[in-house]
Order: C-alpha cells, then sequence, then structure tokens
C-alpha cells in the first residue's frame, strides 16, 4: 500500500513484499528481521496513546482491535502486535476513539500530550499541517521514510521543504482500502457477450478511456421512464460517485498532472492545462463520466452495481470489503483505465479512508518516534502478509484474476498535493468539467491565476 521506493512504480513493493513474508523459500532464519534489529529499550511502562479520529469505524474501517480476540485476522493480528510490542519495550498502548481530528488541535493549543500517534483521513490533516498542529515527521531521528515500512510514495510526493507531516504504513490496516479503482460485474459481462477479454486487456495494457467507452456506450437506460436516470431504479454502463475525489481520480488515470513538485522539492508549480492534448484527455473523461443523482452517495454501489444494474462501478478497493461482501453476483477488480496504451496505468489514492498516520506537535520525540518506528517494522512484517494477501486477495476478490490486478493497482499508485488541497479552486473546477458540463480551457483558466496565489501561500504556511 505503500507504492514505490524508486518513484517509477512499486515493482518489489507490493506482491514481492508479500510473497517473501510467506515463503518458507525465501526467507533466511538467520537474517536478522528490522523489526528484531532495533534496540531493545525499557520505558518503564509509559503509555502509548493512539487516537483514532475516524468518521467510519465500525465495520469500514478498522485500525484498533477489540478488547479480545475474535477471529477476525486483522483484529486478532492487531492484539498480537501491540502485546509484542508491550512486552518488548515496556509500554502499555491505549487507544481513543473519535469522529474527527479536533481532539489533536486542542491538545496542542493546550500544550498537552495527550496523543503519540493519529489515524484519519487526509482532509482532517490538511489544515492542520499549515496550523503547526502535526508534528514534521522528517525531524525524528528514528524514523526513515525511505524505508519500505513507511509510504516511498507519500514521502515522494508530499514532502516539500523537507518537511512531510502525514503518511501511510501498515501500522493502520484499513490502507489497503484506499487505492481508487473499478469494478466489473461478471453476470452482465457474460448476458452481453463482448468480443473482448477485457482481463488480458488490462495486463497487454490497453485498458483505455477508448475501450471504456465504447463498452459503456449506449448502455444507460431508462427502466422506468420517469425521465430521470436513478440507482434505485435504472440501468448504466457506467456508475459512480459524482464528487471532487472521482474526479481527481478520473484526471490522475487520465494523466492529467496539474500540480507538481520542483526538482528541489521546495516549491509548487502549477502545470500548463493549454493545448489539444490537455483537451483531448479532459474529453475522453468526460465520454464515460455520469452525473448520477442520489439519495445516499453510495447508492449507485449498493442498488445499482449490487442488483445487476451497472455493467462497471467506479469506486474504491474499500467497496469490495464494505459494499460487496454480500453481492450475489461475482465481480472483476479492474484498474482505473489510462490515456493511451503507450502510457502507464495511474492508480490514485482516496484520502477520505481514515487510515493515514500523523503525530501532534507536542510529542516526545524520543520516545513517540522510537515506538512508531517499532510499530511500523512489525506491521511491515506481520500484519502486511494478513491485512493484504489473506483479507484483501482471498477474501474480498471474487475472482483469482482480480490478484494479479490487485498487485498492479497498488504498484502504480499516485498522490500529489491538488488531490488533498483546492488550490484557488482548481480541483472544484477539475469536477465541473468532468461532471457539469463545464467548458475545459475557461474555466481552467478562470482559476489559475488564484490558485498560483493558494500555492504560494501555501507553500509558506508548509
Amino acid at each position: 500500500a505503500c507504492g514505490s521506493s524508486d518513484g517509477n512504480g512499486a515493482e518489489n513493493t507490493t506482491e514481492n513484499d508479500v510473497t517473501s513474508a510467506n515463503s518458507d523459500e525465501s526467507v533466511n532464519e538467520t537474517e536478522t528481521s528490522p523489526y528484531d534489529a532495533l534496540e531493545d529499550r525499557d520505558f518503564e511502562g509509559r503509555t502509548f496513546t493512539i487516537l483514532d479520529a475516524n468518521p467510519n469505524p465500525q465495520g469500514l474501517q478498522i485500525n484498533i482491535p477489540e478488547d479480545e480476540m475474535n477471529g477476525e485476522v486483522v483484529n486478532d493480528a492487531l492484539i498480537i502486535r501491540d502485546n509484542a510490542i508491550e512486552d518488548r519495550y515496556n509500554i502499555s498502548i491505549e487507544y481513543v476513539s473519535d469522529t474527527n481530528a479536533d481532539k489533536v488541535k486542542s491538545s496542542v493549543l493546550a500544550g498537552d500530550n495527550e496523543y503519540d500517534l493519529v489515524y484519519s483521513n487526509i482532509y482532517q490533516f490538511a489544515p492542520l499541517a499549515t496550523e503547526s498542529i502535526l508534528a514534521d515527521l522528517c525531524s525524528f531521528k528514528d524514523i526513515d521514510l525511505s524505508d519500505k515500512w513507511w509510504s516511498p510514495l507519500m514521502a515522494e510526493k508530499l514532502t516539500l521543504n523537507n518537511r512531510l507531516y502525514f503518511t501511510a504504513s501498515d501500522i493502520a490496516p484499513s490502507i489497503y482500502q484506499a487505492p481508487l479503482c473499478m469494478f466489473l460485474n461478471l453476470k452482465l459481462w457474460e448476458d452481453y457477450n463482448f468480443d473482448i477479454d477485457v482481463y488480458e486487456t488490462v495486463l497487454d495494457g490497453k485498458w483505455t478511456y477508448d475501450v471504456l467507452t465504447d463498452l459503456t456506450k449506449d448502455l444507460d437506460q431508462d427502466l422506468n421512464g420517469d425521465g430521470k436516470m436513478r440507482p434505485k431504479d435504472d440501468f448504466f454502463g457506467g456508475g459512480m460517485q459524482t464528487s471532487d475525489e472521482i474526479s481527481i481520480a478520473f484526471m490522475e488515470s487520465a494523466g492529467l498532472v496539474m500540480t507538481e513538485l520542483t526538482p528541489d522539492k521546495t516549491n509548487i508549480t502549477l502545470a500548463s492545462l493549454s493545448g489539444t492534448d490537455i483537451v483531448d484527455r479532459f474529453e475522453k473523461i468526460i465520454k464515460v463520466a455520469r452525473n448520477i443523482k442520489h439519495e445516499d452517495i453510495n447508492d449507485i454501489i449498493n442498488y445499482a452495481f449490487k442488483e445487476d444494474r451497472a455493467l462497471f462501478l467506479q469506486h474504491k478497493l474499500e467497496s469490495a470489503g464494505v459494499h460487496l461482501r454480500d453481492m450475489k453476483s461475482d465481480y472483476l477488480i479492474l484498474p482505473m483505465p489510462k490515456y493511451s496504451e503507450n502510457e502507464d496505468y495511474i492508480s490514485g489514492v482516496s484520502g477520505y479512508v481514515s487510515s493515514f498516520a500523523a503525530v501532534p506537535a507536542t510529542v516526545d520525540s524520543d520516545f513517540t518516534g522510537f515506538i512508531l518506528e517499532a510499530l511500523a517494522r512489525y506491521s511491515n512484517e506481520n500484519l502486511r502478509p494478513l491485512s493484504y494477501d489473506l483479507v484483501y486477495k482471498q477474501k474480498t476478490s471474487r475472482d483469482e484474476r482480480s490478484n494479479e490486478i490487485l498487485d498492479l493497482i497498488f504498484d502504480t499508485l499516485y498522490i500529489d498535493f491538488l488531490a488533498i488541497y483546492d488550490f484557488g479552486g482548481l480541483k472544484t473546477a477539475v469536477t465541473n468539467i468532468i461532471f457539469h458540463d463545464k467548458p475545459i480551457s475557461s474555466t481552467i483558466e478562470a482559476c489559475s491565476a488564484s490558485a498560483e496565489k493558494a500555492i504560494e501561500k501555501f507553500v509558506e504556511n508548509w
């Protein structure tokens, strides 16, 4: 889930790590593991407090264990991990649950040290990072963010002026729900008898917007004849939520990178968005985008797709483990389509999954940094194989072909500052273009100047 350590795809990060963690042949029993390599320290019974600032803790995004083992793989592995850390370093791990991160801000402003680690979604962390509420993770002497048990993707894309305020790792296992992807209803696929093998199309690098357009065009049907397309009643070639997150996922997968770090990572530049290439990429997205009206944002998932009234669904992997577990028809997980065959797949990361990690600015950096590093190393060795291989491959993947595609998705993750911060309304402008029929060039141009100013202020505050 952490992406690439070399910035060009995680070719050895996901599948190979899972394999090495489970294969007896690949493990040298005499070799010291990264967790075992840590020094033994005695913290004399200190408490390490984790705040799970999570709007969706029950059944959706679970990062903290129950009080006792219950037979659930990840829950029990979390308890075993915590016990191991507590025993080795003479500490006590305690959890506090809340729906948002306001407690962190209140604690820091009061000068308290109530929490050592916070789980939340990126959008709750975003304002705290520019208000001196969160600690700079690059400043912790015991943490090396380039190591595989941290997120090389986030270290590469979100470290600005040698500062990084939130990241991801296997500490919070629901990070595996964050990649954005597509789902194909296999019952409907067989009913329509398409003359292509979509699985081989993906593996051959030919899963493009043009292919998706050809497969979904003319499939939308107003089944009840009321003149309105609604997920509880009608049929869709492609179903999706209408939101900034989904529009950014489309934009990223089509290669529309609008903001980039400068080579020295001291500034953010706004890409030039003029020219026929930019327009063509947007137009390909618009052909598959649907502005679907709903009562609840998950209606397109829980009704249309689950009830066999949507051939494709665009969402994040969270749906496989949360919304689609009781779906009767089988489905195939697919990556987001790409602009052309000669480009790479790009899989955006959802910032709404509450499994990102941050540290309050008031912590004891020696204590917190060391325990955080120990948690990350242990979780990478012991939680990752269970979370990724057993849970996400075996439980949520309906088709064994999805397993290889899951590896492809995790190998092509992407995130940047625009996915998090709406610089001058630029993210909103993208959504208006994709879902609300706004003109491409003039809509972008209208917010470019304000986006430049917003970026300048953001870099100063960061």
